[in-house]
Parts: structure tokens; C-alpha cells; sequence
């Protein structure tokens, strides 16, 4: 065969690693804000979820799973959400409100039962 064949991958970006577990509640997004799955949060004095924005400051107890959400509205906004609590993770896929989490922020993560993992994806092809 002369052709190198079409090849599509699927479902390289998840997150998740076998088995974990998960809380629903509300996730505060301040207005002109998003979040990205495997988002680092916070809970807040009022028990709902919020984004991260500094780890030097803020503890991180859990991760956003889901769709990208994006708050166009002017004020803060309510978004009923599934988070992460506890399992394992891919580790290149959690940030800090948008950026790589580093190894010292992972590092946060496990102490409170996420365990986030370096993966290597066998899957793609190296033609490509």
C-alpha cells in the first residue's frame, strides 16, 4: 500500500482514569469568566464550588469535569455541576483557572484523594 490511510482518534482528551467519585453542587463563575474541564476548585463560605485563580492563597479540593463553561452574563452566575473528589486523573489535562498545573499544584491535589497521573497516549499513530 502506497497511501498512508486516514486516521481519526477518538476520545483522547479524557480526563478520568478508572474509577472515581463525584459530588453535584453549584459552581459560582464570576461574570466574563470561564472554566475548563479539569479545573482546579475551591469551596466557598457558602458551600458552592468556585473557580481557582491562586494557589498560593487558595485551596484546590476538586476538579471541574465537564464542558467548557463560559459566564458572558455581568454578574456571578449559578451553574449546577458534577465535580471531581476523589480518583485518578490525567495530569497534563488539570489547570489553574486556564494554565498547565504544575507539580507543586498537583502535588495540593493529592492530599485530598485526586491522584493525578502522567499518561502516554498509545493510541496515536506516528504518521500523523
Amino acid at each position: 500500500m502506497s497511501e498512508n490511510p486516514n486516521i481519526t482518534n477518538y476520545n483522547l482528551g479524557n480526563i478520568l482514569q478508572g474509577e472515581n467519585q463525584f459530588e453535584t453542587g453549584t459552581l459560582t463563575l464570576a461574570a466574563g469568566t470561564s472554566i475548563t474541564e479539569g479545573a482546579f476548585l475551591k469551596r466557598g463560605d457558602d458551600g458552592t464550588f468556585a473557580l481557582v485563580t491562586d494557589t498560593s492563597t487558595e485551596t484546590p479540593i476538586a476538579l471541574y469535569i465537564g464542558d467548557k463553561l463560559i459566564n458572558s452574563d455581568t454578574e456571578a452566575k449559578g451553574y449546577a455541576v458534577r465535580v471531581l473528589i476523589s480518583g485518578r486523573v490525567k495530569a497534563d489535562a488539570c489547570n489553574v483557572n486556564g494554565t498547565a498545573a504544575t507539580d507543586a499544584e498537583l502535588d495540593m491535589i493529592r492530599s485530598y484523594g485526586i491522584v493525578p497521573v502522567r499518561v502516554t497516549e498509545t493510541n496515536i499513530q506516528d504518521n500523523q
